[in-house]
């Protein structure tokens, strides 16, 4: 968030962000996919459900994860991703 200027700024502001850019928004908070998720308005959230999430863990899998949606493998516009250590779960929300 550091680089676009929204390091510390509410759940709310990074959501408008993502928003009016139609950029994925990437988050390893549950809870702010269940909140936001019903407005159907996001290009595409992703929830990251590693534990423990450490790097190690967590970069391969987003690797994998980015390099399908790179490949075409996998279409993300307008789901809901869910990412865990051995699975990726899509479910279209627009």
């Amino acid at each position: 968030m550091n680089e676009i200027g929204l390091k510390g700024e509410s759940d709310a502001e990074i959501y408008e962000y993502s928003k009016e850019k139609k950029y994925a928004l990437i988050t390893f908070d549950h809870e702010f996919g269940l909140e936001y998720i019903s407005r159907k308005d996001l290009d595409c959230l992703i929830i990251i459900r590693i534990h423990p999430q450490t790097r190690e863990i967590v970069h391969p899998a987003l690797e994998k994860f980015f390099s399908r949606v790179k490949t075409g493998e996998i279409q993300i516009s307008g789901h809901l991703v869910t990412i865990e250590r051995n699975r990726i779960r899509l479910r279209k929300v627009i």
